[in-house]
């Protein structure tokens, strides 16, 4: 078993890379508000990072006035995304199919003086757009914090259909709503100011889930893949001297060629990066260097194999010396 950056417990059939985070881009953002106690004047930060990558903050500046002299000042809030890691989970055996995408998250917002209403949510999507929270929080109210704690979501591969794997990204949204007569003088492109609400949402790409951590496959193949029993049964009875259905318009192996040299070709087929093709059945099929195994139908050596494969299930319906 491989494992990196283990976030949470595993079997022992599966090892586990970190999804890689990004940066997120700064955001600066400043208001003025009101209020009868006035309090002295401070910055106001609003930071948005993700674990893992580099630092990247934000700034949210307020000013609270009083009422009576209408001098104004300051409030400060800080909203810190702590965590959003997604980490992958494969099969131990091979091509080791894509099981899990796993995320954890966690944010904080703090305040120097007490918003009427807090919200933050963290947010991630998969190469479809589909979104799920990985953290969130019980909108509080009259409040100067809120945590967003990990709702430890996963994508399982087989049970959402192969939608776990491609690329993922992780976005958060805070909405601040500063006490009555706060205005948000300046926002950036991914600030919305409606009076003394401010919303914000911060988004960055996180990074790739392969569907096979150690295999080429067609784009979109997602279903698991081997080189069964009756795969071989099949290679042996047409790709084979003496089959029962010998293909004489195909190569054959050489008789001393064993099962497990089988398992060992087809797994390089699988590793080759040459390029896919569709038969006119509707197979996938690929052509991958391989000599020393067989011959081709004329008679000559065979310095590489063909495979083909089904376009759905994983089953290898044939492969022969070419």
């Amino acid at each position: 078993m491989r494992a990196q950056s283990l976030i949470f417990a595993i079997t022992s059939i599966l090892y586990v890379p970190a999804l890689v985070s990004s940066s997120v881009l700064p955001q600066k953002i400043r208001g003025i508000t009101r209020r009868a106690t006035p309090l002295s004047p401070s910055p106001i930060t609003f930071k948005s990072s993700v674990k893992g990558a580099s630092n990247s903050t934000s700034h949210t500046s307020g000013v609270q006035s009083n009422n009576s002299s209408d001098e104004p000042i300051p409030f400060e809030c800080d909203v810190t995304v702590e965590d959003a890691d997604g980490s992958l989970s494969y099969s131990s055996t091979f091509p080791n199919q894509l099981q899990f995408v796993s995320w954890v998250g966690a944010g904080l917002v703090t305040c120097t003086l007490p918003m009427t209403f807090i919200t933050m949510t963290i947010t991630a999507s998969n190469a479809l757009g589909e979104s799920a929270p990985i953290a969130n929080a019980e909108p509080c109210v009259e409040c100067s914090e809120l945590d967003a704690v990990s709702t430890n979501y996963f994508c399982q591969q087989a049970q959402f259909g192969g939608t776990c794997s491609g690329e993922w990204s992780v976005s958060d949204e805070v909405v601040i709503e500063a006490p009555m007569g706060s205005i948000f003088d300046l926002a950036s492109a991914n600030c919305i100011i409606d009076g003394p609400i401010l919303t914000c949402s911060v988004s960055a790409v996180a990074g790739t889930a392969r569907p096979y951590e150690n295999a080429n496959l067609p784009d979109g193949y997602v279903d698991d893949i081997e080189l069964g029993e009756t795969a071989i049964d099949d290679i042996r009875a047409t790709h084979f001297p003496g089959g029962a259905s010998v293909d004489k318009t195909k190569g054959l192996f050489l008789p001393t060629v064993t099962d497990a040299d089988l398992q060992n070709i087809f797994q390089q087929g699988l590793l080759s990066t040459n390029e896919w093709t569709t038969t006119s059945l509707g197979n996938f099929e690929k052509q991958f260097p391989y000599a020393g195994v067989g011959i081709t139908n004329e008679g000559d050596p065979s310095f590489q194999v063909t495979m083909r494969i089904t376009p759905s299930g994983g089953v290898v319906t044939t492969m022969y010396p070419s």
